[in-house]
């Protein structure tokens, strides 16, 4: 049988189809790309178009529609970081990133990791070979138990993960202590060495310093799973609050991704108080709720204090408790190497204090809003800019600008040298609930004004912490008058 004539009719209008096909494919997916990425032109998509399909291609026209048609039904797409798509989605993806356009590179549905080669397609999304093989669930031909995750193939059958462990053909002399173990690894000369055995190799991280277990090895280096979780690992919308952020519990059986914030761990009996509590951690390898946890948790040497006290973070200086953590980061001070004013969180040989970035720690502890270094409160800012906020919303008006009765006391309050004890009181004192009611008021100040308004209390505008003023179950005695309060008498 002889193939077809390149110049017969039929080849000829087949070959004139598919050109068609691909010109209209070609054109319309540019357009898509540049709605959705208002920074991309339309020499930018065509060219990322031909690295993610190369246009001559066997087939090149079926991709491109299939590609135009998802991009047209899901505009979001570059940016919803959902692995419900074409496997050319992917690949385009990739190269927008790599190009550093703001699109968000769609992960494993079950375990997160960032890929091009998501083959499987589920209903939750794609997933990797490693979290596909895992999912593949059938009945083990040696212990007979359904639903279990086939490991290996034997002639009798598939058989789970226990049964080829305890597998008589896997079984050998470990070169270290001699007794015969399953090898998780060999040497040079093809020994191998059991679980126990075997320690696993310890590299120098890029970011921090720390000789440790390495979380990820590539061109930039290698990072300690520390460094990973906070500047590495994937980010994707989360599930519940909606933002953009670390994903501690992948999606599956149709609940959503959970970030770290929303997510509480699974709820089991927690093994130190017996109740049934969300356990995300573990103690000595039984679950244990949060409480517990930070109740039990082992205690590190600090390496500032010296103390014995449970670890809080770990900068280049090693180890740091939570009281250390918080004196360092409330005190910048002048770097030794750069001059600028920055927590000191490492040292010099000679033990001169020195900034994060002079030694590589890519922990940044500037304000956002100010550019001040320290004293970092919430969302990247520091305290003074927080208190200056809250001051504002306590004090101003209905139009969002303070009285001018009342700017040298708004003043004095956002200047004060201790911002995170001034944003408690605000929060706490009954005197910051006095001062939101004379802005209701709208009254020139007087001291008649405030024996009026002490005469008739109202509820408080910042609720107070349940139980922040008991002492042993009775409540603590206050002062009426506050020395933050200068010249504002509050007594009756």
């Amino acid at each position: 049988m002889t193939a077809p004539s390149p110049t017969a009719p039929s080849v000829v209008a087949r070959l004139a189809a598919q050109a068609a096909r691909l010109e209209t494919a070609v054109a319309a997916i540019p357009t898509r790309l540049t709605a959705a990425l208002p920074g991309l032109d339309a020499e930018e998509a065509a060219a990322a178009l031909v690295v993610a399909v190369p246009i001559p291609v066997r087939g090149a026209a079926r991709y491109l529609e299939e590609l135009a048609e998802h991009l047209a039904d899901h505009p979001q797409a570059l940016t919803s970081g959902s692995s419900l798509c074409p496997p050319v989605l992917l690949r385009l993806i990739q190269v927008l990133h790599e190009g550093g356009h703001l699109v968000v590179r769609p992960g494993c549905a079950h375990c997160g990791t960032v890929r091009t080669d998501l083959r499987q397609l589920r209903p939750e999304g794609r997933l990797c070979a490693t979290c596909d093989a895992k999912s593949r669930r059938a009945t083990c031909a040696r212990c007979h138990r359904e639903g279990m995750r086939i490991s290996a193939r034997r002639p009798e059958g598939g058989i789970c993960s226990a049964c080829y462990h305890k597998d008589p053909d896997r079984l050998e002399e470990c070169a270290g202590c001699g007794e015969h173990q399953n090898p998780v690894v060999r040497r040079e000369d093809g020994r191998g060495l059991c679980v126990r055995c075997w320690k696993r190799p310890t590299h120098i991280c890029v970011t921090c310093g720390k000789t440790a277990v390495a979380a990820l090895v590539d061109a930039d280096g290698t990072l300690c799973h520390l460094c990973y979780n906070r500047h590495r690992r994937p980010r994707r919308p989360c599930g519940r609050c909606g933002q953009v952020k670390r994903i501690a519990r992948n999606a599956y059986d149709g609940e959503p991704d959970l970030c770290d914030g929303c997510y509480r761990g699974p709820e089991v009996t927690c093994s130190a108080c017996g109740r049934i509590r969300p356990c995300s951690s573990k103690l000595q390898g039984q679950p244990v709720c949060g409480n517990c946890y930070r109740r039990n948790r082992q205690g590190e040497p600090c390496a500032r204090c010296g103390r014995t006290k449970p670890v809080n973070t770990r900068w280049p200086i090693g180890p740091v408790c939570m009281t250390c953590y918080n004196t360092v980061l409330r005190s910048p001070a002048e770097c030794s190497r750069c001059g600028t004013v920055q927590p000191l969180i490492a040292r010099d040989a000679d033990g001169t204090g020195v900034c994060g970035p002079c030694v590589g720690f890519a922990a940044d502890y500037t304000c956002r809003q100010c550019g001040r270094a320290g004293n970092p409160h919430s969302r990247g800012r520091c305290a003074f800019c927080v208190l200056a906020e809250r001051v504002n919303l306590l004090l101003a008006g209905a139009d969002g600008v303070v009285p001018e009765q009342l700017q040298p006391l708004a003043t004095a309050l956002a200047a004060a040298p201790a911002p995170f004890q001034a944003i408690q009181w605000i929060r706490e004192s009954p005197n910051s609930r006095l001062l939101a009611r004379l802005v209701t008021e709208d009254r020139p100040l007087s001291h008649e004004l405030l024996d009026e308004l002490l005469a008739q209390p109202e509820p408080a505008l910042y609720p107070p912490t349940p139980g922040a003023h008991r002492h042993f179950g009775r409540p603590q005695r206050r002062h009426r008058t506050d020395p933050r309060l200068a010249g504002v008498r509050t007594c009756r």
